[in-house]
């Protein structure tokens, strides 16, 4: 009887340490969004010195399958809709970003941007292909997304202007989208860079 007893409780001792390695470590939720945060405020106060790339959707993809399908119609509606929002996110641009240098690409350029931006092509507020910036620089991208995201600790987050870094990688929530989105994303960069520069100085950043 003592030795039915003794043998499993022997063995769960041996296991017990296997066991808990074994075990997957889940990350504490709390001490990785401090970390991205004070790592997304380093961040802006570089980019307030560098520059920021926004990407416009085309919608190519979809225009091209609706073409194929001989839904001309469709396709030029869509296309309409691309350029009017495109239009109107200029616009607020024009009207309401000053917070750091910045210029525009289609979101084709994309793998171009990531290997080296100044090969890519990029163009001016009037939609026409103008000279790419300087290269050298550091840079954020920047696109409006239509659909809810999940940002790096994988909480979801509504449409809106999203900040991503140079391998367009979500690093900030996005601003709710609405007619003023472009205005109130450049408050919060500005805001963002207010609390940067604090914390640098009480040397906490």
């Amino acid at each position: 009887m003592f030795k039915k007893v003794l043998f499993p409780l022997i063995f769960l001792l041996l296991i017990t340490p296997i066991l808990a390695q074994a075990a997957p470590k889940y990350p504490d939720k709390n001490k990785l969004r401090k970390e991205l945060k004070i790592a997304g405020l380093k961040k802006v106060l570089q980019l307030k010195e560098g520059i920021l790339i926004f990407r416009f959707q085309t919608k190519k993809l979809a225009i091209e399958s609706l073409e194929r399908k001989g839904r001309v119609e469709a396709a030029t509606k869509l296309r309409q809709e691309v350029s009017t929002r495109n239009k109107f996110i200029v616009e607020r641009f024009k009207r309401n970003f000053n917070f750091c240098e910045v210029h525009f690409i289609y979101s084709h350029q994309s793998n171009i941007v990531r290997k080296d931006y100044s090969q890519a092509q990029f163009i001016d507020m009037s939609f026409n292909p103008t000279q790419a910036p300087k290269g050298g620089q550091f840079f954020l991208t920047a696109d409006f997304s239509e659909a809810n995201t999940f940002d790096e600790i994988n909480e979801l987050t509504p449409p809106g202007v999203i900040l991503r870094d140079q391998n367009f990688q979500q690093i900030k929530r996005p601003i709710k989208a609405h007619s003023f989105t472009v205005e109130k994303f450049n408050r919060r960069l500005k805001r963002m860079y207010r609390k940067a520069k604090r914390k640098q100085r009480k040397g906490k950043l």
